[in-house]
């Protein structure tokens, strides 16, 4: 490549030209061009022929050393050159002082502006892009204008029925309670005989066959001869799963427990009114009644334990493996 080619390469590559470079060479070619046309004017005088020349008429000047004439045609074109270079260099200088801004400003072609301002438009969205993730992502860009939507309604579990006792309960509560726990069970053991065979006896008790005869062998407590009736008086039907025989000597999942059937102070009830407790259990149920039933006798009779699948307060509460039953325990 040649120099010439090199420069121009170097040139178009930086992309800029700056208006003062173009100023300063514009002067430079006025000042020559204004000194190379003085200079041959007087040139082109002496090459004219003497017929294009005009006679003259006046006297003839006197003769002058060539040596001398030449020096003064050499002279007065270089003044004339420098003077025209000084102008243009004092009119450049008086341009960029008025407009310095623009002699600084790059001249950028119109595609490379287009493409620059493109690329800054970009980064601009991409940074309000940004910035517009970060406000929703700080719940900022989520807020909504004017008042809150109406928040959805979730309809409340109704609180199981509280089984409020009529007057004759009250008064039979409040006279029992007046005897005393001693003076009931001692009222208890003393007919204990007598109620052995009500539930013996009774159609609307469902006893299995081995729990007959724990009943029987008087092995039973009277508080759990007395629940049962209680029951069966109260839902017309109950049936009994297990009183001492059959269940094992100590709880499930308690080693060293020993189970209040082994002492024969617990049932456990596997139908109400001729409907399981198995798959009737929660609100509505027969076991929530049931379980109801129990919580609204006297505390003086009251169970210790009531295990379902339901926790309603009291002795009550809820074990896994109580699904198909009601445990009652003193």
């Amino acid at each position: 490549m040649r120099a010439d080619d090199s420069g121009m390469a170097t040139a178009t590559q930086q992309g800029r030209v700056r208006p003062r470079d173009v100023l300063l060479v514009g002067a430079f070619v006025v000042g020559w061009s204004v000194g190379r046309a003085v200079s041959d004017g007087p040139a082109a005088a002496e090459a004219a022929t003497p017929a294009e020349r005009a006679p003259a008429p006046a006297a003839v000047p006197a003769p002058v050393d060539p040596s001398q004439r030449r020096e003064r045609r050499l002279g007065k074109p270089t003044r004339i050159a420098l003077t025209g270079v000084a102008a243009s260099i004092a009119l450049v200088a008086a341009v960029l002082a008025l407009r310095p801004d623009d002699a600084r400003a790059p001249l950028v072609a119109p595609a490379v502006a287009a493409r620059e301002h493109a690329l800054a438009a970009r980064q601009t969205e991409t940074t309000r892009l940004k910035l517009l993730r970060r406000l929703e992502l700080a719940g900022i860009a989520g807020r909504r204008v004017g008042p809150p939507p109406e928040a959805e309604v979730t309809p409340a579990v109704p609180p199981p029925p509280v089984v409020k006792p009529d007057e004759r309960a009250v008064a039979l509560a409040t006279y029992v309670q007046a005897l005393g726990t001693d003076t009931i069970l001692r009222g208890l053991d003393a007919s204990k005989s007598q109620l052995e065979q009500q539930v013996l006896n009774d159609s609307r008790v469902q006893i299995y066959p081995a729990g007959r005869g724990d009943v029987t062998s008087g092995r039973v407590d009277v508080r759990v001869l007395a629940m049962i009736e209680y029951l069966a008086e109260a839902n017309g039907e109950v049936s009994v799963s297990c009183l001492i025989s059959g269940h094992s000597l100590y709880v499930a999942g308690r080693p060293g427990v020993v189970s209040a059937h082994v002492y024969g102070r617990a049932v456990d009830i596997s139908a109400v009114g001729n409907v399981p407790i198995l798959g009737h259990q929660g609100p509505g149920t027969v076991t929530e009644r049931t379980i109801q039933q129990i919580l609204a006798l006297p505390s003086t009779v009251e169970p210790k334990q009531v295990i379902s699948l339901m926790t309603l307060g009291g002795p009550s509460f809820a074990l896994a493996d109580h699904y198909n039953h009601i445990h009652i325990g003193y």
